[in-house]
């Protein structure tokens, strides 16, 4: 399984953005899933902009989560 979301608004001062990514691959007790995302606003007045960016691996093994990594 592979599920792509993805946003975009403009406000009378702000332009904002993201998108994430998620990966889902193998059976219920045996599998990888992964995901990647990141989201961004930009301000006019004053200026400002702020940007995070996330990323997670997680594998499983008869139904158990055997690894685990994650960072924002």
């Amino acid at each position: 399984m592979v599920r792509v979301e993805t946003y975009f608004a403009v406000t009378s001062n702000t332009v904002q953005i993201g998108a994430s990514a998620k990966l889902r691959f193998g059976f219920s007790s045996f599998g990888i899933e992964g995901g990647f995302g990141f989201d961004a606003l930009f301000q006019f007045s004053p200026f400002y902009f702020i940007i995070e960016v996330n990323v997670s691996l997680k594998l499983k093994v008869a139904g158990l989560d055997v690894l685990s990594v994650r960072w924002s």
